[in-house]
């Protein structure tokens, strides 16, 4: 019985311990941006930015939404790590920085707030 026991609870401690790392959740919407140390705030607010989202479901899956269109597409966690690909091909990596995300092109940081 004893040995059921452990058997048990470290099952439960991989199961708890890989569903922690084995991806995100919920939607990241673009709040914020940062360039040459000057940051912007409610970025989606300014005149010509598009309402950027990256909604994270089970199973690798990612729905990428830019101005109202959506497009289906996967992801992967690596570390801080998190790469967004379509068809096989890695589009674009974002980066785990606390309770955000940030995607850095071309030198401009935007950020992602779930």
């Amino acid at each position: 019985m004893k040995k059921v026991a452990v058997v048990l609870s470290v099952v439960l401690l991989m199961s708890i311990v890989l569903t922690g790392c084995s991806g995100l959740s919920g939607t990241y919407k673009l709040t914020g941006a940062e360039m040459n140390g000057a940051k912007v705030d409610n970025v989606s607010s300014l005149p010509g930015v598009p309402d950027l989202s990256f909604q994270f479901k089970s199973g690798g899956k990612v729905v990428v939404t830019t101005s109202g269109v959506s497009a289906d597409a996967k992801y992967k966690v690596d570390g801080n790590n998190v790469e967004i690909s379509v068809d096989g091909e890695v589009g674009m990596t974002l980066v785990k920085e606390g309770k955000t995300l940030v995607l850095d092109q071309f030198g401009v940081k935007l950020i992602f707030t779930k």
